[in-house]
């Protein structure tokens, strides 16, 4: 059994159907130099009381949202992400119109085994993405971006995410291998 060490292969693709009856993603994209990333899923619940007591209680999966921090987006990446436009003289422009597409996310969190698990998370878009820079002084400082996104549901099946595991004797070379293109193996 191995033990979480570092993150790496980040992937976008995009969701192009997204119905009760289907979801599909195209090719995924790689997004080098992933820094980190944080996963909280949100939740619905509820209490119920009866004779003036608690007698049950239930919290309810309802979404995500991811946080990960890359070294540097592409401006590919900005486009896919965000819905902003590109001109043919690599100028891109964030308009108050501008509206994220649907985006699946992957990547993977390495052991110190060698092993990683292998996460997708289906149905997400991104929120503006801010940049942060500073001037040279004493010393260098890297400023690095910063992606928050919130994910629902996918319509097929209502999943938020997916996830694999080495560890698991289950997940073979060829599922991972075929993990890595889908999240639907």
């Amino acid at each position: 059994m191995g033990y979480r060490i570092n993150v790496k292969n980040c992937k976008r693709a995009s969701v192009t159907a997204d119905s009760s009856s289907a979801y599909t993603i195209g090719t995924p994209v790689d997004m080098p130099t992933l820094r980190n990333v944080e996963i909280a899923f949100t939740s619905a619940s509820g209490t119920l009381y009866g004779d003036g007591e608690k007698v049950s209680e239930i919290s309810l999966v309802n979404g995500a949202t991811l946080q990960f921090g890359i070294d540097k987006l592409t401006q590919a990446d900005k486009v896919a992400l965000l819905g902003i436009s590109k001109d043919a003289k690599g100028v891109t422009s964030y308009k108050t119109t501008d509206k994220p597409p649907k985006t699946a996310i992957y990547f993977e969190v390495e052991h110190d085994d060698g092993g990683y698990e292998a996460v997708w998370l289906l149905a997400g878009t991104a929120q503006p993405i801010g940049v942060t820079a500073q001037q040279r002084e004493d010393n260098i400082t890297f400023s690095t971006e910063t992606v928050n996104m919130t994910f629902v549901r996918r319509e097929l099946d209502k999943t938020v995410m997916k996830m694999a595991d080495t560890d698991d004797a289950d997940f073979t070379t060829a599922n991972q291998t075929a993990f890595k293109a889908s999240p639907d193996i």
